[in-house]
Parts: C-alpha cells; structure tokens; sequence
C-alpha cells in the first residue's frame, strides 16, 4: 500500500475554479520585487540626505518621486527578464550609495535627471576614484604577467637542453662534454 505524500507547501488557498494556488503567479514576485525597488531606493536617498545634510530647500525632486520614476524606467527596460532587473538595480543601488559617486546628490539636486541615471553604462557608475584604482590593478597585473624582458638576440637566449641532433644522429653538446664549458 503506497504512503500518502505530504504537501511541502503550506498556508496556501486554493482559488476556486482557477486550479492555481495563490501565490503562484509570476505578477506576485514582479510586484513584490517592484515594491522592494522603491523602498530600497527610498531608504538609499534617506540615508544619504542624513549624511550628507542635505536641506529639504537644496531638494529640487522628492526622494519618493525620484524612486517611482526610477522603479519604472528600469521595468521598462527589464520587464521581460527578472534576473536582469535584480542585477540591474542591485548595481545602481550600491552606485546610489557610494558617496564618492554623487549621484543621489545630482538626482536630488535635479542636475541629473533619472532617465539619464538609467542610461548610464555599468562601467559609468563606478566612482573615479575606484576607476582609477582597477586601472592601476591592471598595470600591476600586467606587470607581473610580464616577469623580465625578452631576449633581442639569439645569444642572450639561455640553453637548457644539452642534447645536440645532427644529421648524423643525436649526441651530447660539446659544452657538456668539455670540462672549459662548466659554469
């Protein structure tokens, strides 16, 4: 006699006459994620007024309509592809965040404009500063990757095999032979 199965979900209504539970539609997670969006952005611009100082007079747009703006300009370009929209946002709230970037203040202030935020390129969002130290990373790497300079000519070129060939066979080299050649 088989054994009953336990459902693993739980705490889910059934819809009647629909024959999906609720909390299966793929709406939920974009709404869900959606609200998540504005409230992170929110809580980046608070954060920043408060340590920065920025006065409700320097504000020229409200920290909330910049993050509904921004919310939906970015599902607009991300609403087919919800990984893309997380990356997308996750990489614009840490800019968002990182003082040295500016943004928050430019977006606050209304010299930059949210569509302009949105368009910009990844690699546009990394402050100068940090631009600045991944390109002296890789010069360093670089650097190292080249370990001495290559040989010019054919004598500077060191010999490791001692093995001569010939077109009479193969021998020993004279210089491993010959005591005088011993370094």
């Amino acid at each position: 006699m088989a054994r009953r199965q336990k459902s693993s979900v739980k705490g889910k209504k059934m819809v009647p006459d629909a024959g999906i539970a609720e909390g299966d539609d793929p709406n939920d997670i974009w709404d869900k994620t959606r609200v998540a969006c504005r409230e992170g952005m929110q809580k980046a611009f608070a954060k920043i007024i408060r340590v920065a100082g920025i006065t409700e007079k320097e504000q020229v747009k409200a920290p909330e309509d910049i993050s509904k703006q921004y919310e939906e300009n970015l599902y607009k370009r991300f609403n087919s592809n919800l990984i893309q929209y997380r990356q997308r946002f996750r990489k614009d709230l840490i800019a968002m965040r990182n003082p040295d970037t500016e943004f928050a203040e430019n977006l606050l202030a209304g010299e930059m404009t949210v569509e302009q935020f949105c368009a910009m390129k990844e690699s546009e969002l990394i402050s100068k500063k940090q631009k600045k130290e991944n390109q002296e990373l890789l010069q360093k790497e670089l650097r190292n990757s080249i370990a001495k300079k290559p040989p010019t000519k054919l004598s500077e070129v060191e010999v490791q095999n001692t093995i001569v060939r010939d077109k009479w066979g193969i021998s020993e080299s004279a210089a491993k032979v010959d005591p005088r050649f011993d370094n």
